[in-house]
């Protein structure tokens, strides 16, 4: 029989690290009834104090194990701390690290898990909104960008207009919209557009340049589908975009159910209420659905907690090409962010800045 892939949370169990919400999203799992299948839960803690916050789980659930053991059980708990050796094999039998992370926590913050899952080369889940998130965007921007390039459009690429679209409205990209500005206040205020979906679609990329120069903004982007009634089909998606290098292509790519007569998207600035700035949105139907296609590479990013479970099924489904894009990503990782690679980079911007101090 197939093993169940190893899911782990390592580190101490903290609120900052979501702990709070650990119980909410394990029983999410345990009604999609992957636990024990598809999936198995690795956590370090107290096993006492975890059964007690996953009140759901009968013990026969969870058992304490060591990172090199084999294990039956759903949840398996490895004691906290663990020594230098033990805690690298719990790291190397991992076949994807979830970091749940409080976003607001880990803004601005590393993770020296996250930092050390990557180093691994393991496909990551992390929460939008975070350094994180930063980290894990621009393989999965690259890896989009590549994909394009291979699959089969349905129809000709749209643009964003200044309101709400009907069919008749709908105009191909214009070599003049390069440098125009679309301005996006907070959720309060979403920028929208509507778009008829063409026959055959599977999915949808859209897509947009980073014009926004300051550091730290997120865009929430958010679909509704209808049918030809106008009636709503599927709940609305929700997707959190990371900042890129300004005039690069920020994207996102969106399935398309089957019954979709047109497609409602939203965007606005994530957690503030300020305007930011990017280029024109271009939209791409494109003939596959998108479960037959992997949204990311190395890792992928949750817009909240409740998303983890449905990113878990599509990393279950493409976990081949995640582990392979995270082998090839830890090389470029590791070497970026190697010890002596960071003393390089401080001494290279004090002889650039002329701040170069000698030390004893």
């Amino acid at each position: 029989a197939k093993k169940p892939l190893r899911v782990t949370l390592a580190g101490a169990p903290r609120r900052e690290k979501g702990k709070r919400e650990l119980n909410h999203l394990f029983n999410q799992l345990h009604k999609a009834d992957v636990l024990g299948n598809d999936l198995q839960l690795w956590m370090q803690g107290n096993i006492r104090k975890i059964a007690r916050q996953l009140s759901a789980f009968d013990e026969d659930h969870l058992a304490n194990a060591e990172p090199d053991m084999a294990s039956d059980a759903k949840i398996v708990v490895v004691p906290h701390p663990l020594d230098r050796k033990k805690y690298l094999k719990l790291i190397q039998q991992t076949d994807i690290g979830l970091l749940p992370y409080n976003n607001a926590r880990y803004h601005a913050r590393a993770s020296g898990v996250f930092i050390e899952m990557l180093s691994a080369g393991v496909p990551v889940i992390v929460t939008a909104g975070s350094w994180l998130a930063l980290q894990l965007a621009e393989p999965i921007y690259q890896h989009l960008e590549q994909m394009l390039v291979k699959e089969t459009p349905t129809s000709e690429k749209f643009v964003w207009q200044g309101s709400s679209t009907n069919d008749d409205k709908q105009s191909l990209i214009d070599s003049d919209l390069e440098c125009a500005t679309l301005l996006l206040a907070g959720d309060s205020q979403p920028v929208s557009n509507s778009f008829k979906v063409p026959t055959g679609t599977g999915s949808l990329l859209i897509q947009f340049p980073w014009h926004e120069q300051r550091p730290g903004y997120f865009i929430r982007l958010r679909t509704f589908q209808l049918d030809r009634s106008e009636q709503s089909i599927k709940a609305p998606t929700q997707t959190i975009l990371s900042q890129r290098e300004e005039g690069k292509l920020v994207s996102s790519l969106i399935a398309i159910d089957p019954k979709a007569d047109q497609i409602c998207v939203e965007l606005s600035n994530a957690y503030h209420d300020d305007t930011i700035a990017v280029g024109i949105p271009r939209i791409t139907f494109l003939k596959r659905c998108a479960k037959d296609l992997p949204t990311g590479a190395v890792g992928l990013i949750a817009s909240d907690v409740n998303q983890i479970p449905d990113l878990l099924d599509e990393m279950i489904l493409h976990h081949t090409h995640y582990k392979t894009s995270a082998m090839k990503h830890a090389k470029a990782w590791n070497f970026k962010h190697a010890p002596l690679r960071t003393l390089e980079k401080i001494i290279e911007y004090q002889v650039a800045h002329k701040t170069l101090r000698g030390v004893a």
